[in-house]
């Protein structure tokens, strides 16, 4: 699991980036307490996923972290 903050993606010339993300209710807890991004916003839904949003500018890291969540997102 990714235990790094997602602050350093947002570094170089690429343009800003909006992604919305869903995480499985397992991970809930876990993704909520964290400071991922200064931009983080967090939503729980019904079926006891999260939602979490943010802003950012580095595509390429973004993506490694995402997908070391998976499948849980």
């Amino acid at each position: 699991m990714a235990t790094f903050a997602l602050s350093r993606f947002s570094v170089g010339g690429e343009q800003p980036i909006k992604v919305r993300l869903l995480f499985e209710p397992k991970l809930a807890v876990y993704i909520t307490e964290r400071q991922w991004h200064p931009s983080q916003k967090f939503r729980a839904r019904a079926d006891g996923r999260i939602e979490m949003r943010l802003e950012t500018k580095g595509c390429k890291e973004l993506v490694r972290w995402i997908l070391s969540w998976m499948p849980d997102v």
